[in-house]
């Protein structure tokens, strides 16, 4: 987008969707952030930023949502030991995140629930006690897997005792690992195994 063409536009191009386009159609983010100042600059000029501003964001806002990964999307772990439904969260071999829109400008941000893989494998119930477990597989140095309460990974502080097993997670991460696993469980009913499981010995 060149100076020439900004200079140019009147105060209803500048609202257009022609423009909103140009900007986000630059190469990389410096290029991008240049051309929206520009018209910033512009719209300043012709006395219309605050529509500018309100329409660009709202535009953002839908061109993103448009492009968000729908119901069917998969977990595509390597050598994932089950594929699963994962809702609107991206897996891959670069973990587990999702893009989320900033209410704010309309940018969207890139939130990670988990830096490696990982997946609800089997639900385990308890004939006895009727307390529900789930097994977990997280890949860190080869698939891995571990039994843990369904309480713990429904709760933002308890879910943290995982990294004591090579999960990682931290206060910061918590929520979203949360938010993903009750995605999984939830998105996955008649597809991940379910198991009774007993207490007592003999």
């Amino acid at each position: 987008m060149n100076d020439d063409y900004v200079r140019m536009l009147t105060a209803e191009q500048i609202i257009k969707t022609d423009v909103f386009d140009a900007i986000l159609s630059q190469p990389n983010d410096f290029e991008r952030q240049t051309a929206e100042e520009q018209c910033l600059i512009r719209a300043k000029e012709l006395g219309c930023t605050s529509s500018f501003k309100k329409l660009f964001k709202a535009y953002k806002i839908n061109i993103i949502s448009k492009r968000s990964v729908k119901k069917g999307n998969k977990t595509n772990f390597i050598g994932q030991p089950i594929e699963l439904n994962c809702g609107d969260w991206i897996c891959d071999k670069s973990g587990v995140h999702k893009n989320v829109v900033d209410n704010r400008n309309g940018d969207i941000v890139i939130k990670y629930a988990s830096p490696l893989p990982i997946l609800v494998v089997e639900h385990l119930k308890n004939i006895d006690t009727e307390a529900s477990k789930v097994k977990l597989a997280y890949f860190r140095d080869g698939w891995n897997t571990l039994i843990v309460n369904a309480s713990t990974i429904a709760s933002n502080t308890k879910i943290i005792e995982l990294a004591d097993y090579g999960i990682v997670v931290n206060s910061n991460t918590a929520k979203l690992l949360v938010e993903y696993l009750g995605d999984l469980i939830a998105l996955n009913e008649d597809i991940i195994p379910k198991y009774d499981a007993v207490s007592r010995l003999g």
